[in-house]
């Protein structure tokens, strides 16, 4: 009986990861703007490798608050290079970013989103995420996500506040 106990456990654990993970990619998804279409692939790695569209720059832009420059910083690219894209965007729905700004893109949705998941309020995440941190000496967490192991520390840092562990 205890055998039976823990493998239903470890099913029902494995589904609602599975769910809390498909809820986290339609998180990141509207973020992006990118149509959750059953027919197209949503998988990241597939959807960065073929260009994220550069429309997404300006939706998430918007979401996060930040400024043109930080943006830019946060994607790699120069402020002129993100201007262009940004014309291009609105003169051409299906311009696409390359790999490597979509990679950097995607992070950056995904630390939004799951910032607003860790705090319940897109506000108060967006605060957060504004804020600068001791932890990560003095940076704001949007500015050390510029490079992975910044990312991987911010991402270490939502986790000790989800569990209530002090960041």
């Amino acid at each position: 009986m205890a055998l039976y106990y823990e493998q239903l456990t470890c099913v029902v654990a494995n589904m609602v990861s599975s769910a809390k993970a498909q809820s986290s990619l339609n998180r990141i998804q509207d973020l992006l703007g990118i149509a959750q279409d059953r027919t197209q692939n949503t998988e990241p790695s597939q959807m960065i490798a073929a260009g994220i569209p550069a429309s997404a720059i300006v939706r998430l832009k918007q979401a996060t608050g930040l400024s043109e420059q930080q943006m830019a910083q946060t994607v790699g690219i120069s402020r002129r290079t993100l201007s262009r894209r940004i014309q291009q965007a609105n003169a051409d729905s299906n311009q696409r970013l390359t790999a490597a700004q979509s990679d950097r893109l995607y992070r950056l949705a995904r630390i939004v989103a799951r910032a607003v998941e860790v705090f319940g309020d897109e506000v108060e995440a967006k605060q957060w995420l504004n804020e600068p941190k001791l932890t990560l000496n003095g940076q704001t967490p949007l500015a050390a996500i510029s490079t992975e192991p910044g990312v991987e520390q911010v991402d270490l840092m939502l986790g000790r506040i989800e569990h209530g562990i002090f960041a």
